[in-house]
């Protein structure tokens, strides 16, 4: 559960209009636990001039189970109506969680029990 984050730069080597950027986070097992990017999130992106450079951030809490997990990023935009893959880097990062509960399975859900005698 703790919040960690993750970060790029890109340079643009040419213009790139309302370019997205986005995480993916998948198991071992390369089942995505966890996808977003900037247009999931509503968040309105500037034009990139070429040699422009930007940083990116992305900060979420590790809600998931034991184990290791690999990182992709990248950006893209739509051009004439078609998703266009600008640049993507694959697993470029791993990390792993290791739970102070134990629990079973995908996430870790912070389960809080209570339990009521008559």
């Amino acid at each position: 559960g703790c919040e960690f984050e993750i970060s790029f730069v890109i340079k643009s080597n040419s213009v790139i209009k309302e370019p997205i950027y986005a995480l993916r986070i998948r198991n071992q097992q390369g089942i995505e636990m966890y996808v977003t990017n900037t247009r999931f999130q509503n968040i309105k992106t500037q034009t990139l001039e070429k040699g422009s450079v930007a940083t990116i951030k992305f900060k979420q809490r590790a809600n998931l189970g034991n184990g290791k997990y690999f990182v992709s990023v990248g950006f893209t935009n739509y051009k004439n109506g078609t998703l266009q893959v600008i640049h993507r880097l694959r697993e470029i990062l791993t990390f792993e969680v290791i739970s102070k509960t134990e629990s079973i399975g995908l996430a870790n859900c912070f389960s809080e029990v209570e339990i009521n005698y008559e």
